[in-house]
């Protein structure tokens, strides 16, 4: 039997059956792992002006490396 963790924030894994099922990267996830605050890292992925273009690519970068997508069901929130 394999089970796979992580610590709190950075993605749980558990084996079912002969399933791993690994959560989703969110928001927070990438914060944590870059020392920003939520609110800076949703900036920076929307293009925001208030971000340093670096302060961007970092965040782009650690997004595409953890495998973030953003969640539809958060966005239709904001969207309405």
């Amino acid at each position: 039997m394999l089970i796979l963790t992580a610590s709190r924030g950075q993605g749980r894994a558990a084996l079912l059956g002969n399933v791993v099922s690994i959560a989703r990267p969110t928001l927070r996830t990438l914060a944590g792992e870059l020392g920003l605050s939520v609110t800076t890292v949703s900036r920076a992925l929307r293009d925001g002006d208030d971000v340093n273009d670096e302060t961007k690519l970092r965040v782009r970068t650690a997004a595409e490396r953890l495998g973030y997508v953003p969640n539809i069901g958060g966005l239709n929130l904001r969207t309405g």
